[in-house]
């Protein structure tokens, strides 16, 4: 009868997306690098914004219901400010001047600074006439994202691993906003479309009355999803699931691209279906997504479809036993330690493991050539290298425990000594200190990390 950590262990297994190949230092350095270049044009397509879609000149220059933002602004500047602002024939210069700067540098702090109050300003001025336009959100949103990038982002190919890893952490953090309000969108829909979601005509019905209380011409596909109730409903389903599942591509690269190319198209459709234009957005995602550093270099329909929230269950039961038989293990090893090399090849893993290739890492080889690149000195431990992920020191010794056979006396003992990780960090150090004294008794060098023989 298994354990609750054992059927715990097995639901996470199930539930669980492959998130592909873990990444080296050097992607995330090709990341850092990828970051640098989306922000440049993030800039250059906001100095254009600000110039034409996002110019004082455009908007009423008397706020009626003033946001907290020109409040505070009002009572340090005076009411008259906005109307002054927009009369300025250098203010739109200033924008775009500020827009290119950030492109040129956008390492300065004080130019990203500049670009996100201008646009927060902006956004709360708009909005301080008694209704709530949400098209420029995600221009705040990811202004404001951007203002903890390293200052070495102006020079992207000097960044420091630590800088690149820092751009790496600001984009995730500016993927997380918009895909959050899009999350958020979804359970609105919910909330209030009540029983249409389970009629064949509701989203037909829906829009046909807004196209009643609407002054606007009739949206161009409107005719056509009227006489098509089922397949509108369909579309409808598929665009509550399609931002309700948003969220976790932030988790699942394989996501990022479709996703930001059926986000880009949604937006299209809202144009032609509810006279809704949010053409802009199409950059912003399009930056964010479908040229995300994150997704996988080449399109894999599997990935993809393994990745779908709920949806995806299935597939990665169905893909889950095959791979799991042509599964290949290797462990890189110390051959010259009596101690490692014993319990190397005492193993015995689970059959569904397949092979465990044994690689001793003084002889060198590609799979130990892949172990160096890695921030990790092969005088540290040994190195589990399973489906595309490495496993160092106690997380080896952890994760052999668990995939020992435990029939045999051997594998029963190593799963009853380091099936807890705990238990593998506390006791790992003193196999490590005891590896380095045998090594020192029969004179035995460490293993070199320029070359692999000794």
């Amino acid at each position: 009868m298994p354990t609750v950590s054992q059927l715990l262990r097995r639901l996470r297994l199930f539930l669980r997306v492959d998130p592909g190949p873990r990444r080296t230092p050097a992607d995330f350095s090709r990341a850092g690098v990828e970051v640098a270049w989306l922000v440049r044009f993030f800039y250059l397509f906001i100095a254009y914004t600000m110039n034409t879609n996002m110019s004082p000149h455009t908007l009423p220059t008397t706020p009626t219901q003033p946001l907290w933002p020109v409040e505070l602004l009002n009572g340090l500047l005076g009411d008259g400010w906005p109307a002054l602002a927009a009369k300025a024939p250098i203010t739109p210069v200033i924008c775009s001047l500020f827009g290119l700067l950030a492109v040129a540098f956008p390492g300065r702090l004080v130019w990203r600074l500049g670009i996100f109050l201008y646009i927060f300003l902006y956004v709360a001025l708009e909005n301080s006439h008694g209704a709530i336009n949400h098209s420029k959100h995600f221009y705040v949103y990811m202004s404001f994202a951007l203002l903890f990038l390293p200052s070495a982002v102006g020079r992207p190919y000097r960044m420091s691993r630590k800088a690149a890893m820092n751009c790496v952490v600001v984009l995730w953090f500016a993927q997380l906003m918009p895909l959050l309000s899009y999350s958020l969108s979804g359970f609105w829909k919910i909330a209030h479309s009540g029983a249409e979601l389970l009629t064949t005509d509701g989203f037909v019905r829906i829009l046909l009355d807004r196209m009643m209380s609407d002054t606007l011409p009739v949206p161009v596909l409107l005719p056509f999803l009227a006489k098509n109730e089922l397949l509108a409903q369909f579309i409808f389903l598929s665009l509550i699931y399609i931002q309700l599942a948003a969220i976790f591509a932030l988790f699942r690269p394989h996501l990022h691209r479709p996703l930001g190319i059926v986000l880009m198209l949604f937006h299209l459709g809202t144009a032609w279906l509810l006279n809704i234009e949010f053409h802009q957005f199409a950059v912003v995602l399009g930056l964010l997504f479908v040229f995300s550093p994150f997704a996988p270099p080449s399109f894999s329909l599997t990935g993809l479809l393994q990745s779908l929230p709920l949806l995806g269950i299935p597939v990665r039961v169905f893909a889950a036993k095959p791979e799991q038989r042509a599964a290949k293990a290797w462990l890189i090893y110390d051959g010259e330690c009596p101690v490692c090399r014993r319990y190397a090849l005492y193993l015995d893993v689970k059959r569904s493991l397949g092979d465990l290739v044994l690689v001793n890492a003084r002889e060198g080889g590609p799979i130990v050539e892949e172990v160096r690149a890695l921030p990790h000195d092969l005088n540290d431990g040994m190195v589990l290298k399973i489906n595309g992920r490495f496993h160092r020191g106690d997380a080896a010794l952890h994760a052999l425990a668990l995939l020992s056979d435990g029939r045999k006396v051997f594998g029963a003992l190593n799963r009853l000594m380091f099936h807890s990780r705990t238990t593998s960090r506390l006791i790992y150090p003193i196999l490590k200190l005891g590896r380095r004294v045998l090594l020192k008794i029969t004179g035995t060098p460490m293993i070199d990390q320029g070359n692999g023989r000794q």
